[in-house]
């Protein structure tokens, strides 16, 4: 008997998933909505997850091994070659999906036909899963498309996606290593997709000393950063900055304390030379701003990062 094709793909790549991804595998698995399969790409792991994974009794689970090492982009390409369902699913190997995640989701996908990408808010953990904080997302459409000037606007883990209008962009750009991710958002919406943030946080994303956000910041980061920021601002904006400026927007948005007064009055000068008078500007100037505060708190060990 052939096998039922799956409304959703769950897309998980694996590379030496450790102590987290029996706790990742099993949040997908107790779902409430269960018409998926986990389709997972394990990229050369040497730590007994493929071991692991080939243990667990559940028909749901496909398991994909590379022959040689691809990198996350990459193998994030096969799976949406080798999936089969009509939506996308993204959850890493690290991260935890609340049992309602699917279902809400694709509760709201059913009634939007113009809907391509939906992302749930998600919640920052810590090694040991201690909660910390909820990630902000922006909520209006006109938000999501401002905040991705300077940031990926949507949580990438988390994510709904269907799964005709990522491929008919080509997937992610195996060029980026890293923000593979926050440029394929900004090519759909410099495209005219839809992209929305659910309001509830329905997974939980790790933050921890082998994540590959802690890995491979600034060096390697900020070169496909500066990328995506002047395809997005000079497609919507119409301005031709230098690249020593976008450098200076990303240190402003993401390490503001680090900052000269200068440099600082001078990034803020900037996010209005970009986005003009209006409510995001505002926004960004207090998030800024009091980012800049408790990080200089921070370094002068006044407080503690949570």
């Amino acid at each position: 008997m052939k096998p039922s094709i799956p409304l959703v793909s769950v897309l998980m790549t694996v590379h030496n998933g450790g102590p987290y991804l029996s706790k990742a595998i099993d949040s997908v698995l107790k779902q409430t909505y269960r018409d998926f399969e986990l389709l997972i790409i394990d990229d050369c792991s040497t730590d007994g997850s493929v071991d692991y994974i080939k243990k667990l009794l559940d028909e749901r689970i496909v398991l994909f091994r590379n022959v040689t090492n691809l990198g996350q982009t990459k193998s994030l390409n096969l799976g949406l070659e080798l999936a089969r369902g009509e939506y996308i699913a993204r959850m890493d190997a690290d991260d935890v999906a609340s049992p309602q995640w699917l279902e809400n989701l694709l509760g709201v996908m059913a009634k939007d036909a113009q809907l391509t990408v939906i992302s749930p808010r998600a919640a920052a953990i810590n090694s040991s899963g201690k909660f910390s904080r909820v990630l902000n997302s922006p909520r209006t459409a006109e938000d999501i498309l401002l905040k991705s000037f300077f940031a990926s606007p949507i949580n990438h883990v988390g994510s709904l996606m269907r799964r005709a209008a990522i491929r008919g962009l080509k997937g992610y750009d195996e060029s980026f290593k890293i923000a593979a991710d926050y440029d394929l958002w900004s090519r759909l919406l410099r495209d005219g997709h839809h992209l929305e943030n659910y309001p509830k946080a329905l997974v939980s994303v790790r933050f921890h000393e082998r994540s590959s956000t802690m890995l491979e910041m600034d060096n390697k980061v900020i070169p496909e950063m500066i990328r995506i920021m002047r395809a997005n601002i000079s497609h919507w904006k119409k301005l031709d900055l230098e690249d020593n400026m976008y450098t200076l927007l990303w240190r402003l948005m993401h390490t503001p304390e680090a900052l000269s007064q200068q440099q600082y009055r001078e990034g803020m000068n900037l996010l209005e030379q970009i986005y003009g008078i209006c409510r995001f500007l505002r926004k960004q100037k207090r998030i800024v701003f009091v980012k800049r505060i408790l990080g200089k708190l921070f370094r002068m060990g006044r407080c503690k990062k949570i």
